[in-house]
């Protein structure tokens, strides 16, 4: 038993010995200057563009899941044939009359 001790004790010491020179430092260690990673100005920037992108298509999405109509073409797209005679009530425009696929003289 005592034997037995002893070859593990030798095991562990080998084991120690060759990790120890294992590893060695080539080139010694420096201290930043500042923070390489992340870069906030960068990421400030690429946040508001992927939420205008995000809030574009959501309310996109919404839209056609609810079949909102806010131009005629878009009424025609739905239907799939020309619509009637549209009038146009614009704030401090009078009133004009538009008609899909006829030009306007």
């Amino acid at each position: 038993m005592r034997e037995r001790i002893d070859s593990a004790r030798i095991d562990l010491d080998t084991a120690r010995a060759a990790f120890k020179y294992r590893y060695s430092v080539v080139i010694p260690p420096q201290v930043p200057r500042g923070p390489i990673k992340p870069k906030t100005p960068l990421v400030m920037a690429g946040a508001v563009i992927a939420g205008l992108v995000l809030a574009l298509f959501a309310t996109t999405f919404a839209d056609f899941r609810a079949g909102v109509v806010l131009k005629h073409w878009q009424l025609e797209d739905l239907l799939g044939r020309p619509g009637p005679s549209w009038t146009c009530a614009c704030p401090g425009r009078r009133r004009t009359s538009f008609h899909p696929g006829v030009p306007r003289t």
